[in-house]
């Protein structure tokens, strides 16, 4: 080895060995550059001690350094993983997540160091740097006092219309609205917003009228034209639309959604390789869009590329597995790649040739399950394993159904058979975890949940459930730690967003449970318990105007309590 290297070498076992690293100081000290002998030696050393977190740190550092963002990540997760109180650790990791532009998890760390050290300056300046360009929610009671104070003011109007409009009360926001263009013709925003409440409630026409005025006032708002985009293509003017999309998308080439309704609109022209271009830009940005994975997955069908078209629908299903034009697509998708097993006309025919045949029962039943048709798959799952009880991916499929039908002990069974079978199956030990979860038997989940996570880490709902079962344990540390892994590996699960939030206000941790609830809103934004949750966490924590707001609506005052006797 030649002397630099040793010295490399040296110089981070020095750090590791000297304590310098585990050491709550929050500075993180420079890494000696890589090189392949340096990695050689942590790799070896991570081989004899895997759980040290100094060691994956080290790994970080000098991946980080070579511009591997990825093995970096995964290194320093790691090491939070082994140590989690480690305000040096969970800084590192925020830095790598913001360079990645996952802002969530970023904000999720640095939450976690102010935990451990309160006031922390470098930890506020990075919390700071990322809320910078968020957009504040507007204030219950400022609005409600100036509309008081000053109630023909076009600003006061316009605040109260967007707050009906943010919470979909869009006939009552529109009249705020219309008094703000009333009070000041020249209010470009008032009028963007008049023509998108329009386009809300169905007034295409009307809605085009308004934005036109906002455009007049304003036409560098990228916004407007995507207004008018949707407004035309409401209208059956596609031609139009595009036109509006792309004007969007030059002024603003960040916005996901209106790449996706462009790619969108390009796939119905039959564009389909423009359209892939913007559906995967679009998804870079909002990965959670079901539709704008379904709509890749069919542009990519369209072009006869399957194998890409199959994995853009299973993310579709995996955030909405119960849309049934996805799951359409899934099994043309699956009949174009292997017709003879996936084809509906094709299989039932050999069924008729063939009755004895377990296989083609068993893609009768598949077909049925992806159908929907629950009861249908399970007779022929059911005949299946019958005629073959030695196919593992029957009884898998059997046992799919049974619980989809809410057949859980039935299901138990089915599983059981699964893993007999093929003891590498993690989602069979999943569903079995679930089921044991539903039924109140946690003490017994976790232990197939856990067996689910040695076989394959990567599913997420294996970390939801055992997750839901700390919870209901009241054991809300394990619960937020399972319920973090389950989002880091699946970000668009609302509930997850959602009972993590339960977890950290079970901890006493109203601000990161406040941020919880406001995500798991942003996907359901109707969702009452969501809302209340949140309004109990605003309470607790720094946002008490919200909490009123909410108390407000939920006990509104009886006619004439204000009336002067």
């Amino acid at each position: 080895m030649q002397t630099h290297h040793l010295l490399s070498v040296f110089l981070i076992l020095l750090l590791l060995f000297c304590g310098c690293i585990t050491d709550t100081n929050v500075t993180v000290p420079d890494a000696e550059s890589g090189t392949p002998d340096t990695l050689a030696t942590l790799q070896s050393l991570l081989e004899s001690d895997p759980e040290n977190p100094d060691l994956w740190y080290a790994m970080a550092e000098i991946l980080k350094e070579q511009g591997d963002n990825e093995g970096a990540i995964h290194a320093i997760t790691r090491a939070a993983e082994f140590s989690p109180g480690n305000s040096t650790i969970l800084l590192a990791k925020a830095h790598l997540h913001i360079t990645k532009g996952e802002r969530d998890k970023a904000n999720r760390a640095i939450l976690k160091v102010l935990d451990i050290l309160p006031g922390n300056k470098t930890a506020l300046d990075l919390l700071s740097s990322l809320r910078m360009n968020t957009t504040t929610p507007l204030n219950y009671i400022q609005v409600e006092h100036d509309l008081l104070i000053e109630p023909n003011n076009t600003w006061s109007a316009f605040n109260k219309g967007r707050l009906l409009f943010e919470e979909g009360k869009y006939r009552e926001a529109l009249a705020w609205f219309i008094k703000a263009t009333t009070y000041d013709q020249k209010n470009a925003p008032a009028w963007y917003f008049t023509g998108t409440t329009y386009t809300e409630l169905g007034n295409y026409a009307q809605a085009i009228d308004a934005l036109q005025s906002a455009l007049t006032l304003d036409p560098s708002n990228a916004g407007v034209y995507y207004e008018m985009g949707r407004a035309y293509e409401k209208l059956g003017n596609r031609t139009a639309a595009r036109n509006y999309y792309e004007t969007a998308i030059k002024l603003n080439p960040d916005n996901e959604w209106t790449r996706f309704v462009y790619g969108k609109n390009l796939a119905i022209s039959g564009d389909y390789e423009s359209a892939i271009k913007e559906l995967k830009t679009s998804l870079e940005g909002s990965s959670c869009q079901a539709s704008a994975w379904y709509e890749l997955a069919n542009a990519y069908y369209q072009t006869g590329q399957y194998d890409q078209a199959l994995e853009a629908i299973n993310s579709a299903l995996t955030i909405d597995p119960y849309t049934k034009e996805y799951r359409a697509l899934y099994l043309s998708i699956r009949a174009a790649q292997d017709p003879a097993s996936w084809s509906l006309q094709n299989v039932t025919k050999r069924a008729a040739d063939a009755p004895e045949n377990a296989s083609v029962w068993f893609y009768q039943g598949a077909i049925a399950y992806h159908d929907g048709r629950y009861a249908d798959a399970l007779t022929y799952l059911t005949s299946a394993v019958s005629l073959d009880p030695m196919n593992p991916e029957a009884w898998y499929y059997r046992g799919m159904t049974q619980y989809e039908l809410g057949r859980y002990q039935d299901a138990l069974c089915s599983f059981d058979k699964t893993i007999l079978l093929d003891p590498g199956n993690a989602w069979a030990y999943y569903y079995r975890g679930d089921i044991l979860q539903k039924g109140g038997q946690c003490e017994y989940a976790i232990a197939y949940l856990n067996k689910g996570i040695q076989l394959d880490p990567t599913i997420p709902w294996t970390y939801y459930v055992k997750g839901n079962c700390y919870l209901n344990q009241s054991r809300y540390q394990l619960a937020a730690d399972e319920f973090d892994r389950s989002i880091d590996q699946f970000p668009c699960n609302r509930w997850a967003w959602f009972f993590g939030g339960q977890s950290y206000y079970g901890l006493g941790k109203f601000s990161i449970a406040y941020d919880y609830f406001t995500k798991a809103l942003s996907f359901d934004p109707e969702n009452e318990e969501f809302r209340r949750w949140k309004a109990r966490a605003a309470a607790e924590s720094s946002y008490p105007d919200e909490a009123i707001y909410h108390y407000n609506q939920t006990l509104p005052f009886s006619t004439g309590a204000c009336g002067i006797m």
